[in-house]
């Protein structure tokens, strides 16, 4: 993101790590996720992490394939990571 002046970060290569892909987040919390598979296939799901992570994201915005169909696939989705709050100790 040159013009934002911000890291752009892979977030697929921290699939497999959770702890390495919650690092990267904290990072930039901003993620731009997209409905597509990625080539050379490696399993990475579309719109990777948004349901690992699901909780955690503010969703910001949307694109869908037709704006005109209420039923229109998500194609692209902008968020923003919040990490979980660590349980406090009580004792």
């Amino acid at each position: 993101m040159f013009y934002a002046r911000r890291p752009s970060l892979d977030l697929k290569l921290s699939r497999h790590n959770l702890n390495t892909l919650h690092r990267q987040l904290a990072e930039c919390p901003y993620v731009f996720m997209a409905a597509m598979k990625t080539y050379p296939p490696d399993r990475t799901p579309p719109l990777y992490p948004f349901t690992l992570l699901r909780p955690q994201l503010d969703v910001l915005a949307t694109m869908v394939a037709d704006p005109t169909d209420p039923k229109s696939q998500t194609i692209a989705m902008w968020a923003r990571y919040r990490p979980a709050k660590k349980a406090e100790n009580p004792g």
